[in-house]
């Protein structure tokens, strides 16, 4: 591993470590700062010419190898070590950052490298934390990669994308009903369905009924935004049903 790819995962390693996480707005700040620079480093890619390219490749075969996505090194591990902390800010920030991504310019970039199944792993430990804010961040970080990946038509295998799809729909199910007085959660699961269901190819098995009676009295929930996700969901499962 070259220095520069060293020096780029430890940066990651740094900003969602347990220290970072003491100051959750810090450090959310900070994240989005590198995500900024993943953003440029994209752009610098895109905006070169095929003779740039080849230009480009010559010199680096003079110079030796230089890693071609230096920002991203390190992300996964730190990012997967994050979400399975015991220290329930660390995961918040670690749920935090994937929202970030996921709401960021660099999604298209982002969305490939985050939908492994080390986050996925990294996430079905953050939905069993016992903060209801966590909780909430995990489900909403969880709907939107799936469904991100529907929408997107990410590569990978049919088989295991269909997987996550069907038992998606019990896992948050479960949530909720271990959360039922939780407003936060009951948002999240609304909004989380709604960007769940934004795929025309998800495959949600015997979960349309699960997530239909539980979206149902949340139509009529007092937070607005709530209700609003709610009634979206209704909609989408609706036209998944004929």
């Amino acid at each position: 591993m070259s220095s520069e790819q060293q020096l780029s995962g430890a940066k990651w390693k740094e900003l969602l470590g347990p220290s970072a996480a003491s100051d959750l707005e810090l450090a959310v700040q900070n994240v989005s700062w590198a995500i900024d620079e993943l953003l440029e480093e994209e752009s610098d890619v895109s905006a070169t010419t095929a003779a740039a390219a080849a230009e480009a490749a010559a010199v680096a075969a003079a110079k030796g190898p230089v890693s071609g996505a230096r920002g991203w090194d390190g992300l996964m591990p730190a990012l997967s070590s994050a979400l399975q902390s015991s220290l329930e800010q660390r995961a918040l920030l670690g749920c935090l950052t994937i929202l970030a991504f996921l709401e960021s310019e660099v999604y298209p970039a982002a969305l490939p490298r985050l939908a492994c199944d080390a986050t996925f792993a990294g996430l079905s430990c953050s939905l069993q934390a016992g903060s209801p804010v966590v909780v909430a961040a995990a489900m909403q970080s969880l709907c939107g990669l799936l469904g991100g990946m529907q929408a997107a038509s990410v590569k990978e295998a049919r088989q295991d994308k269909n997987a996550r799809s069907r038992k998606v729909g019990s896992q948050l199910r479960a949530i909720l009903d271990s959360h039922p007085k939780s407003p936060v959660v009951h948002e999240a699961f609304a909004t989380g369905c709604a960007a769940l269901l934004v795929g025309e190819g998800l495959t949600l098995g015997g979960n349309l009924n699960l997530l239909w009676t539980a979206l149902w009295p949340l139509t009529v929930h007092p937070r607005e935004t709530t209700a609003h996700a709610a009634m979206l969901g209704i909609c989408r499962l609706t036209w998944f049903a004929k």
